[in-house]
């Protein structure tokens, strides 16, 4: 009866799904979970067949397939188009779990390659590292930027409840390292992986276990592994407490993010693998680059900026010689320049090019806003907007990035902004640092 099991939390999931598009279209006449309007309620009935047709088809393949068709010697799923620019193969990892190995076919004998190891989401619950969406993906990632790539299969509940996605993870992350002096059971991670580049990306879910990863193995340090980066696609991150407007305002979709944890196995919403504001290991994340993508109308958004915030406060890398986020576009209009104003609080310089030498232009201090929580001086809406104030009015600016709550609250903003006030007047005598 597993596979019933299984059946029935993925029904579950498709109800978040169709939750999701209830609530997008919020804009247009649909109120909270659901709407009035003829018009809507067929599509909504549309959604719910397609997403009906789209499990059947799944779970066919699922209850098909048993646990692992890799581990017995087979791919879970065949490439569902050919792919000639890569080698693939299916590896098994441990016993039950395996993973989809992707070179590129035009590496050259012995060449070494970055290795992205990539965890797909669908609510720990559902989707499969096989499944056309994401070995479509995962094949252009490895093409497009020349490195060789693993998208792990991981067991998923209700058979196999939290914390076992996470414990294949792992023996993932361990399986590449073993390959790391040259000698893993694989020679194609042998041959062309360069272990000084190892990267880790997961999307939703899949976020939320390669997060997991970086900080198990910035605690754990295994022999042979050096993560250079970490790349998170719209995480999914929880807790107890809402955060934001957001979440209070959709109640329902709160409710259901945090069923999310509870049906996969996991028994607090607080548990520090889903909310790592909770964490009191947090600052021993594994890497030193952690890139986070957001999308804007997901109930998760502003918990991907607070994860932003608490590891962007912990250093600004502004104070360390280098801008905090590179400018986004060319910007030949201005001299720019990232400067520190005290220790973790920095800010960018905009100046006129077209200023003469030893040309006295007004400044302009610029406070960006994100309810004191989120947002930053470098993102590139306020990024353009401090540029085109340079340019057109002629002036220079100064864009202060404030440390923030809940990492650092009340009323450290404050004075981190006080400070870069008293930064500027240090050098009304034409001496300042």
């Amino acid at each position: 009866m597993a596979w019933f099991r299984s059946v029935a939390m993925d029904v579950l999931s498709a109800e978040i799904l169709i939750g999701n598009m209830a609530l997008a279209l919020n804009g247009l006449r649909v109120n909270e979970y659901g709407c009035n309007d003829p018009f809507f309620k067929r599509l909504l009935g549309i959604v719910f067949i397609m997403c009906v047709v789209w499990l059947w088809h799944f779970f066919r393949v699922v209850i098909a397939s048993g646990d692992c068709d890799a581990a017995k010697g087979g791919p879970y799923l065949p490439l569902q188009i050919p792919k000639p620019e890569v080698n693939y193969k299916d590896v098994t990892i441990v016993d039950g779990v395996c993973a989809r190995l992707y070179v590129p076919i035009s590496a050259t004998p012995n060449q070494k390659l970055p290795l992205v190891v990539y965890f797909h989401g669908g609510s720990f619950t559902m989707f499969s590292a096989f499944l056309p969406s994401y070995d479509d993906y995962v094949y252009s990632l490895s093409t497009k930027a020349n490195v060789v790539a693993l998208s792990v299969e991981y067991r998923k509940p209700l058979t196999y409840p939290i914390p076992i996605p996470f414990d294949d993870s792992w023996a993932a992350v361990k399986w590449v390292a073993s390959h790391s002096a040259g000698q893993g059971p694989e020679e194609l991670v042998n041959n062309h992986v360069d272990f000084t580049r190892v990267f880790l990306q997961g999307d939703s879910a899949g976020g939320t276990i390669a997060h997991n990863m970086v900080l198990r193995a910035g605690l754990e340090k295994p022999e042979g592994l050096n993560i250079a980066g970490l790349a998170l696609m719209h995480p999914y991150f929880w807790g107890s407490k809402p955060i934001s407007t957001r979440e209070t305002r959709n109640e329902t979709m709160s409710a259901q993010a945090a069923r999310v944890w509870f049906w996969a196995g996991g028994s607090n919403i607080d548990d520090p693998r889903v909310n790592p504001l909770e964490d009191p290991n947090l600052s021993s994340l594994g890497c030193n680059k952690v890139l986070v993508v957001i999308a804007e109308q997901d109930i998760f958004r502003d918990r991907g900026f607070y994860y932003y915030d608490a590891l962007a406060s912990g250093d600004c890398d502004a104070a360390k010689g280098g801008p905090y986020l590179p400018l986004q576009i060319p910007k030949p209009e201005v001299n720019y320049k990232d400067v520190t104003i005290v220790d973790g609080v920095c800010a960018r310089l905009y100046v006129p090019i077209s200023a003469t030498p030893n040309q006295k232009l007004p400044l302009v201090v610029y406070f960006h806003g994100g309810a004191f929580t989120m947002f930053s001086a470098f993102l590139p809406p306020y990024d353009d907007y401090l540029y085109s104030l340079s340019t057109k009015a002629k002036v220079v600016a100064l864009s202060v990035e404030y440390r923030r709550p809940l990492t650092n609250p009340i009323p450290i903003p404050f004075d981190d902004s006080w400070a870069a006030v008293k930064w500027v007047a240090s050098h009304s005598s034409g001496r300042g640092s």
